[in-house]
């Protein structure tokens, strides 16, 4: 969630995604966590709250940005200090949950934190029984 989609007034659904940005920080192993008060502070700026579960392009890989692309911009959009030393890795997977079970309480967490807003779960399947097993 950037400065201009919160002037702007725009009617966001906002992915997060396992690097948790716009509702994280910096863990002590330099890990991206989750962090309840970074994401209720942006959470009042969008309509609904979507839980990336995979990447699209390269499902059970994570992301990486390279540090030379990220642009003060993208750093602030991102809460991630400027000038940046590494490249910015989404992981693989969440560590907010492990688990379906985990998954269902997280979902109800980001609800409470949200002040109720909807919360769903987005996802990448190539092939039916990848989902369905």
């Amino acid at each position: 969630v950037s400065r201009f989609h919160k002037e702007g007034g725009a009617d966001l659904v906002w992915n997060l995604g396992t690097a948790y940005f716009g509702a994280g920080t910096f863990g002590k192993d330099g890990e991206r966590i989750f962090d309840p008060e970074v994401f209720t502070e942006n959470a009042q700026y969008v309509k609904m709250i979507e839980i990336k579960l995979s990447q699209g392009a390269k499902p059970a890989h994570g992301g990486m940005l390279p540090k030379e692309k990220i642009t003060p911009l993208i750093a602030e959009a991102r809460n991630l200090p400027y000038p940046v030393e590494h490249d910015c890795n989404s992981p693989p997977k969440h560590s907010a949950f492990s688990n379906p079970y985990e998954m269902c309480d997280f979902i109800t967490r980001l609800r409470e934190l949200s002040g109720g807003k909807p919360v769903g779960i987005k996802l990448c399947v190539g092939q039916p029984e990848e989902f369905t097993g």
